[in-house]
């Protein structure tokens, strides 16, 4: 081999070196660009996943909030129901289980 042949083998060498070297930087640098990509959908994504979550959690407290009011409402009826009727049968049922017990 002449003198040229290994200066063209050796610039040959030297070029597909440097088209490696590109090609590395490339990669590497679509690899950063996909990785904050990535971050950003995965952010964009729990963003999403805590305000459904709070929209849930602010729905069952207003949920919860009408049905104990709801609950109260209807106890206070019924209780004053019962009240009603213990007052109207009181003396009767008294006479009722007095009766019951010396028979």
């Amino acid at each position: 081999m002449e003198l040229n042949d290994f200066k063209d083998l050796i610039a040959f060498d030297q070029n597909i070196q440097n088209q490696l070297q590109q090609k590395n930087d490339e990669r590497a640098q679509m690899s950063a660009q996909i990785d904050a990509e990535k971050k950003a959908y995965e952010s964009n994504a729990w963003k999403s996943a805590h305000e459904k979550l709070d929209a849930l959690r602010e729905e069952s407290s207003k949920r919860i909030v009408d049905s104990q009011a709801d609950i109260e409402k209807r106890f206070e009826v019924h209780s004053a129901e019962l009240d009603k009727k213990f007052r109207e049968n009181e003396s009767r049922w008294i006479d009722e289980l007095t009766k019951r017990i010396f028979e």
